[in-house]
């Protein structure tokens, strides 16, 4: 298994290799093949060890090798450069120690400080256009490479001429066999198969037409001849002082884009790799191993690498994963670079550049014809967008117009996102506040007055805009009904200084139609940023601390309204009981088993989970219900006004009581004790049911208005 991962990985490097020097750089191939093999021998060592997963190839990487061939044939355009005896070689060769050099600094940051999965938030077009374009110019390298001469339009012409169409039309057509048959025949010995086949074919037809090995090198259709010796050197001092660092620091674009491929790529892969495998791999220790070994492999000018989706697959699918197949990857790769000059000469051209060709017309196959089926017409226009533009253009360049493009399209649809979670009134959501019957008839028949919105996520123009339109349109209707807006932003994750501007202008809107906005649960920064904008703690609006507390201060305000309502209101145990049981007499048995209980300021009518099983009947006063949560805050359960009881599920069910009730300022209360409840059901069995009714009916009312908001916060 090692072995054939092995042989496959040195034909992959050796033709990103020739991607890279080729055109005015093809004269130092085999000291390009030389990196090559020296990269894929450091890279497969550090990644196989340090990887996650047992069994994890590391090879160079074709999408930055088609990038870096763009900053190499740069240095053609610098005049320095050209004339003879220019360290071009060593120009280009520093140019590959930065790239890589900088590509393992900012992989082994991102790992160490566990920020692989920011990477995930990068446009899923914006990546698949990016390795659309990355394919053309690996297509567009590979033909340059076996006809010596730069894929142009002014040199389309040429490669149609007899003489060039023998070069590269069998290693297209290599090129494609590979992926037709990477397709029709799932299986591991597929492409080994085929490259086989292509050298056998290759060497049969020159055999046939009277070729041999040295004519064949002479016309340029092998890679050779390579020096037996000396194809791959370490830098040197020599080497950094004589590159041309100023043509190294004008390519900083493209290197720049190489590193953040690089990035994509080794979570892109990992990612891969971890779902065909159904294995768990850990991205940042990914991240760590990959950038470790580009810093290593920085040290000798090699090409960038990381991890391999395609040849870690297939060592998985031929056998179990081990830790020895990358160190055998790397141990053939060692012996290639020092002692295999002379098979590798005979290596023909059409299986480097059928190799890369095939790899290119994936790429283009992946995302320019599959994608069409399983990304939105928005998200495939932005894959042919960047692949035009980069075709046409430049790579940058349609790598920025798909940002932008990406970019556009990401505000556009989240603009037409609903922030609004839930749409309420006081008719299907009320506060915790337990009031008497009378008050709580008033506020049901004007709920309609008081609306409260959800509000969720990130709120920045696009869907602020969307909401005052919203609420434009809501309000305008006629007669004019909403009283009181509840924006609740408990969800709300954060707003940009435009959203804030736009509450402003819908602060003005509520000023010229009459209602009231209310803020609950602004989180803390969009606080601060309302207070700046504001010029001071005053913002304009109502800032509640939870929505509880802001439907109860709109329900105050509607009963304040009424010339009738009290504000500390009273219920005599006996007339409240007259009212409901409809015989003052009964009321009177009832009240005689109650003892009254008055207690100040602060004063506990019942702890959470202690053991009781005595009743309260609330007739003055207010009582606060909170559920302790273990600190210095108890979040507020509910609010008790005169005119209802409290206690009623220990005394029906002898279990702990649920919540803590407290009295807020002083309160009347009558209570009933479990022995007096006892004799009353002796006594009194006739005032004891209608007790049960009472008691009964208010738990009903409480369990309808939980039942409501339940149903309105499904919705």
């Amino acid at each position: 298994m090692g072995l054939l991962i092995g042989i496959l990985a040195i034909i992959f490097a050796i033709s990103f290799s020739a991607i890279v020097f080729s055109g005015p750089l093809a004269r130092f191939l085999p000291q390009g093949i030389g990196i090559a093999l020296f990269s894929a021998t450091v890279l497969n060592t550090l990644i196989g060890l340090g990887s996650s997963y047992r069994g994890m190839i590391g090879p160079p990487q074709d999408m930055t090798a088609a990038i870096l061939a763009l900053a190499a044939a740069q240095f053609a355009a610098v005049p320095a450069l050209t004339v003879a005896g220019a360290p071009l070689f060593e120009t280009a060769v520093v140019m590959l120690a930065v790239a890589a050099l900088s590509t393992g600094v900012v992989l082994m940051a991102l790992g160490r400080f566990r920020l692989g999965l920011l990477v995930r938030f990068i446009p899923y077009p914006v990546v698949g256009g990016f390795l659309a374009a990355t394919g053309w110019l690996l297509i567009k390298g590979a033909t340059g490479f076996m006809t010596d001469m730069p894929v142009q339009l002014r040199t389309l012409a040429k490669l149609g001429e007899a003489s060039t169409l023998v070069a590269w039309v069998p290693g297209a057509l290599l090129g494609i066999a590979m992926l037709v048959a990477s397709r029709r025949v799932k299986h591991a010995a597929t492409l080994p198969v085929v490259l086989v086949l292509g050298g056998v074919v290759f060497y049969a037809v020159a055999a046939l037409a009277g070729y041999s090995a040295e004519a064949l090198q002479a016309r340029g259709l092998l890679i050779g001849p390579l020096p037996p010796a000396g194809m791959w050197q370490p830098l040197t001092p020599d080497v950094l002082g004589r590159a041309d660092w100023g043509a190294i620091g004008a390519a900083w674009p493209l290197l720049a884009s190489t590193v953040a491929l690089a990035v994509v790529g080794v979570l892109l892969n990992a990612t891969g790799i971890e779902f065909a495998t159904h294995r768990e791999v850990d991205l940042d220790r990914e991240l760590c191993a990959a950038g470790l070994a580009n810093v290593a492999v920085s040290a000798g000018g090699g090409l960038i690498g990381f991890q391999g989706l395609g040849l870690t697959v297939l060592a998985e699918r031929l056998g179990r994963p081990s830790r020895a197949v990358p160190l055998v990857v790397a141990l053939l790769s060692a012996v290639a670079l020092f002692a295999g000059a002379g098979v590798l000469s005979f290596v023909p051209r059409m299986i480097v550049g059928g190799v890369t060709i095939f790899i290119g017309l994936d790429f283009l196959a992946n995302w320019l014809v599959e994608s069409r089926r399983r990304l939105p017409v928005s998200e495939y226009a932005i894959v042919l967008l960047i692949f035009a533009v980069a075709a046409g253009v430049g790579f940058l360049e349609g790598v920025a117009v798909g940002l932008f493009a990406g970019l556009v399209l990401f505000v556009l649809s989240y603009s037409r996102a609903d922030i609004v979670r839930h749409r309420l009134t006081r008719a299907t959501f009320r506060s915790n506040v337990d009031r008497p019957q009378a008050d709580e008839q008033r506020l049901i028949d004007r709920g309609s007055e008081i609306e409260i919105l959800v509000l969720e996520g990130y709120i920045f123009f696009g869907t602020a805009h969307r909401l005052i339109a919203d609420i434009e349109a809501r309000t305008a209707a006629e007669p004019r009904t909403v009283r009181f807006l509840v924006l609740d932003l408990r969800l709300v994750s954060g707003m940009d200084s435009s959203a804030v501007h736009a509450f402003a202008k819908l602060r003005r809107l509520a000023e010229q139609r009459g209602f009231t906005i209310l803020l609950s649960e602004p989180p803390p920064a969009a606080l601060a940023q309302f207070r700046r904008d504001a010029g001071g703690d005053e913002i304009g609006m109502p800032v509640l601390p939870d929505l509880d507390h802001a439907v109860e201060w709109c329900e105050r305000r509607l009963l304040e309204e009424d010339p009738d309502w009290r504000d500390a209101p009273m219920e005599q145990l006996a007339d409240c009981l007259g009212r409901e049981v409809g015989d003052t007499a009964m009321a009177l048995r009832i009240a005689r088993y109650f003892e009254p209980l008055s207690l100040g300021d602060g004063g506990i009518v019942m702890e959470g989970g202690s053991h009781g099983r005595d009743l309260y009947f609330l007739e003055s006063g207010r009582l606060a219900v909170s559920d302790p949560d273990g600190g210095t805050r108890s979040r507020r359960l509910r609010s008790i006004l005169a005119g209802n009881v409290v206690g009623e599920i220990g005394l029906y069910l002898g279990l702990p009581r649920t919540a803590t009730v407290v009295a807020q300022g002083a309160c009347g209360l009558q209570r009933l004790s479990e022995a007096a409840f006892e004799t009353m059901q002796i006594e009194e069995p006739a005032a004891a049911g209608a007790l049960h009714k009472f008691v009964l009916r208010r738990a009903v009312l409480r369990l309808a208005h939980a039942n409501r908001h339940l149903l309105a916060l499904s919705r």
